[in-house]
Formats: structure tokens, sequence, C-alpha cells
């Protein structure tokens, strides 16, 4: 499974993939990237689920007008 996430101009955030079965999927791992890109003052959980409770509690709106592509939905 892999993710794209363009900002509202179509520049790419970040091409992430679900890396290995256990680990985060392909989402998370983008949002990560990308979150990380445009606020790399920020230090992420490294931990799968600390890292998405992290993000929905700390993205600000960062994501606005933002799109992600999944070749695959849902994971399996």
């Amino acid at each position: 499974v892999g993710c794209v996430i363009l900002d509202k101009n179509g520049k790419i955030l970040a091409i992430k993939a679900h890396e290995k079965a256990g680990l985060a999927h392909a989402e998370l791992n983008a949002i990560a990237h990308a979150f990380k890109s445009l606020r790399p003052e920020i230090s992420l959980p490294k931990e799968a689920n600390a890292l998405h409770e992290f993000i929905c509690k700390n993205h600000q709106g960062v994501f606005k007008d933002s799109i992600a592509f999944v070749t695959l939905e849902p994971c399996s």
C-alpha cells in the first residue's frame, strides 16, 4: 500500500508506503513525513499509535486543502 500527499497547489509533500506488518500504515507514514517537512521543529513519536494520537491532537490545520491518494483501501 502506498500514499502520496499533495498540498493545495499540487506539490508533493510525501510519498510513503506500508513497510511491514505490525508497523504504521502508508497513510500514517505519509502524514508523518509531510507533517515533519512542514513543521521540522516538532519531534514526532516513533510508535504508530502514539504518532497517530500526536498528529490528531497537534495538526493545527496544517493539512487544510491537502489531498491524499492511497493505492489500496483498506490496508489488509
